[in-house]
This record gives C-alpha cells, structure tokens and sequence, in this order.
C-alpha cells in the first residue's frame, strides 16, 4: 500500500510503520542578520519597511493574527529587555515596530485594570511569557520576568492588546507585586481571586474549542508546580483545573499510552507545546530547575476527561536522541531530551515539529528538525543536527538552497504561514550570543 501525501513542503511516502522523506524541504534565509548581536533596524513606528528589523532577541512572545501576519513582543538581548511590539507581513516580506518603547527596561504603565489606553503597556520583560490569540483576533500574554529600574521580578499580571485600536488592556494580577504564589481557590471552581501565581521560563499555553485559555506548570525562584490552569475569557476568572498544588515534584508516568487521573508531567519548565485536531493539549520535554532534569517525554492532556496520558519518549532523564537515519520514522525515534525548544509547529496535516532547543542545563544547543505524527505515533528526524553546538549556513537571502540551514538555537520563536512554511526567528546560542535571523 502506498499513500502519497504534501505537507510544508515535505512528500511524504508511508510504508507500512515506515515514514521515507523522499524530499525534505529547504530553509531560506528571509531577514534579519546572519551574525549576532544585532541592535535592529526600528525604522518609524506604525510604517513598514523593507530595512526594518527587531533587534536581536531571546525568548520573546509570539502570536500569529486572523490575518496570518506573525507578531512578537518583548524579549532580551544581553542585560537589555524590550517593551516593543512587533509585526511581520508574510506577504509583503516587511516587519513594522508597532508599539512600545525601543528604549530597554521600561517599566509597565497598568492604567485602570480592564480599561484600555494608548499610555498603556506591559513593559519589558522576557524569560518566556505564555501567549494566547482569542476568537476576536486579539492578542494576550501571561507573567514573564519583568525588567525595569523601579523592580524586577516574575509577574503574574494578564494583558489583552486589540490590533484594530492599537491599545494594551491590564486583564488581571498584580501591577506592583512579584513573585507572587498562586491562589487555587476551590478545584474546578472559577472566582475572581483565583491567580496561577507569578511565572516564567513557560510557553506551554493552549486556546481550547470554546475560546478558554490554558496553561500548565512553569514556575518562579521558589517553587515549580504541577497545575493546570483555565482562564475563561468571558467571565474574567482564573481556574484550577487539574493537578498539585505542590511545587518540585516528580513526574507519575503510569504506563505508556494509558489515561490516568494519578498521571502527571511533574514540576517542568515546558516549552514545545501543540493542540491536535481532537482538541487535546500536547507537550513535550522540560526542564526541572530545582533539580537540572531534562525530559525526553512527549504528554497528552485531554480535556474532556482532565486526564494526562504518557505518549512517547523515555522516562530517562537526559536521554539522547534515537534515529536510524534521516527522513526515516519510527516508534521508536525520538529527539533528545530537551527545553527551551519552543519553536514547535503544527502543519495543515495535524503533524508537530520541533526545532532546537537545549539538551542540558549546561546549555548545549542543536538545529535538529523533527516532526512527530500523531496518529502513528512516530517520530522523524528531518533536517539539521543532533550534535550540539553547530552554527549555520545563510546562503543567500532570499534564496532557498539544500544547503541553508540555521544555526542551533534556544528561546527562538516560530510561526507557520498559510501556504504551510515554517518560519523561525531569533533566539540564543549555547554561548548566550542573541539573533534577529528569520529563516523559512
């Protein structure tokens, strides 16, 4: 039997258990600067340019808009953090400095909680914030590590921006305090002082069928925990939805492939997160930091029974990555234990891929691309390396070729166009150089 299938420009054959590329796609080098470092193009605010760029970034937000234009929002670049919001058109190949300071560490100007403003805005910060697109087409983000003269520290502050008004909404949480624990308030029960506490180092953020925000774990500098939050848009109030409210525990596996309400991740650092045509959460890996475990597990959490089901990978902590070769599938493929490996797609095909990311805590960093189907359970390696620490080939912007490909990196954003590209921005190497490079 033989099925022929196109997706993001990979032809796909499917043998039996077997998945042969017969022909992996090519990165292009798009925009952006092929060294580090870079302090940007800002241009003026409001206007595209075709010499506009963000400044060398790491770990900043990211959404993609009801227009397919990509967006991006804070991030660091050494011991400066932005407050800037970011657009890119995919059609025009342009990104425009929408809002925000393009001075580093500014502090947020909160207004009135639930009232929009112009003099609105979250302020710098990074560290990874979790982010969410609601059914209106506006944008939210969630926590960070907030960056300015007056304090510094995880928040756990909730924002909306609205495009077609160009203004910050303060949602929810603190404007003053940080490090703040959580209030569970009563289990499923959703109330106006429920808070899933100050976060950061997380971006294991979901959108569920009915418009509800969704987050788990991440943590702050005293306790990495194991909840499972729902934010209601409609009414404003945070939900505990699943999960401990212990910190620094344990993943409970359970057996490969089996629902259990005892089942859980553990306290984890997520990252590589996706949503399957069913509705069920997806994530892979992590990083405990109370303990430097890195995990080689990809979870499912279903949200009709509330339950976490163990999928794939190996229970062993710091596991290598297992292929064959190249373009080949297995059951028994996976990618190295990993974190900070946010740049994670899903294409029109259900399928999730996965770039980079760390593969310790010493921070050593590969350019590996994989992809993982769900419906046969199976991992494949597709492009770049799974050795550590490899810089990249630009080649010629513009100008796709086989033998472009980016460097290793952590703390990179992606996005996915409506043509079924994968796009990869920024990020840091294992040496904590930052970069601005835009590859599709």
């Amino acid at each position: 039997m033989k099925r022929k299938i196109l997706s993001v420009t990979l032809l796909l054959f499917v043998f039996s258990n077997k998945l042969l590329i017969a022909q992996a796609g090519m990165w292009t080098w798009m925009k952006g600067d092929s060294t580090c470092c870079s302090s940007g193009t800002w241009g003026i605010q409001g206007l595209s340019d075709a010499s506009n760029n963000p400044p060398a970034l790491y770990n900043p937000a990211s959404w993609t808009d009801h227009d397919g234009n990509f967006w991006l929002f804070g991030g660091s670049k050494g011991n400066n953090t932005y407050s800037a919001l970011w657009k890119f058109n995919v059609l025009t190949n342009e990104w425009t400095w929408i809002n925000g300071s393009q001075l580093p560490n500014q502090c947020g100007v909160y207004g009135v909680i639930g009232v929009p403003s112009p003099d609105n805005s979250p302020g710098a910060r990074g560290a990874a914030l979790l982010s969410w697109t609601d059914t209106n087409g506006d944008l939210w983000l969630y926590g960070g590590y907030a960056f300015c003269s007056a304090i510094d520290g995880d928040r756990n502050d909730l924002w909306r921006y609205s495009i077609s008004t160009n203004e910050w909404t303060w949602m929810d949480g603190s404007d003053s305090n940080v490090y703040l624990d959580p209030i569970y308030g009563n289990y499923q029960v959703p109330a106006s002082d429920n808070n899933p506490g100050s976060l950061h180092e997380n971006t294991a953020a979901w959108t569920d069928s009915l418009g509800n925000f969704w987050l788990y774990s991440g943590g702050n500098s005293s306790c990495i925990g194991t909840a499972m939050w729902k934010y209601d848009v409609g009414v404003n109030d945070w939900v505990w939805m699943q999960g401990s409210q212990g910190c620094q525990l344990a993943p409970s596996y359970g057996i490969k492939g089996i629902s259990d309400s005892l089942n859980s991740p553990g306290s984890r650092l997520p990252y590589a997160h996706w949503t399957d045509e069913n509705g069920n959460f997806w994530l892979w890996g992590g990083y405990a930091g109370y303990n430097h475990n890195v995990y080689c597990d990809l979870w499912k959490f279903n949200v009709n029974s509330n339950e976490w089901t163990w999928i794939s990978g190996t229970d062993t902590i710091g596991a290598e990555a297992v292929f064959t070769q190249y373009c080949e599938s297995s059951n028994a493929n996976h990618p190295a234990a990993g974190f900070e490996n946010g740049a994670c797609w899903k294409d029109s095909c259900g399928n999730f891929w996965v770039y980079g990311g760390c593969h310790d805590y010493m921070s050593n960093t590969t350019n590996d691309l994989w992809v993982y189907r769900v419906g046969n359970d199976d991992w494949t390696l597709v492009k770049g390396s799974t050795i550590n620490n490899q810089i990249g080939f630009y080649g010629i912007q513009g100008t796709p070729s086989d033998n472009n490909y980016p460097g290793e990196k952590n703390g990179a954003l992606a996005w996915i166009d409506t043509n079924g590209n994968l796009w990869l921005f920024g990020g840091m190497n294992h040496s904590a150089k930052r970069f601005n490079d835009l590859w599709k």
